[in-house]
């Protein structure tokens, strides 16, 4: 891993770190989800590798980025 890989994980270990302090102010009734639709390579080249984070453990992870549509479809449908 060179330099730039480096800072990039660490931005993203600390927006994961963001959210689930935002999630504790926030409440166990709200979910805060971070989506990005694309990682970034040291280069500044996008990547298929996109980042998310929840403010708590939901059990569910995406295998590509429209399983959010679906996800938050029936999230919103048991309010």
């Amino acid at each position: 891993m060179g330099y730039s890989s480096l800072r990039m994980l660490k931005t993203y270990l600390e927006l994961n770190r963001l959210i689930r302090t935002l999630g504790t102010w926030i409440g166990d009734d709200a979910l805060f989800m971070v989506v990005s639709n694309h990682g970034m390579e040291p280069s500044g080249e996008h990547n298929d590798r996109a980042f998310h984070s929840f403010n708590k453990d939901i059990f569910w992870r995406p295998s590509k980025t429209t399983d959010y549509y679906y996800f938050v479809s029936n999230v919103l449908k048991k309010k």
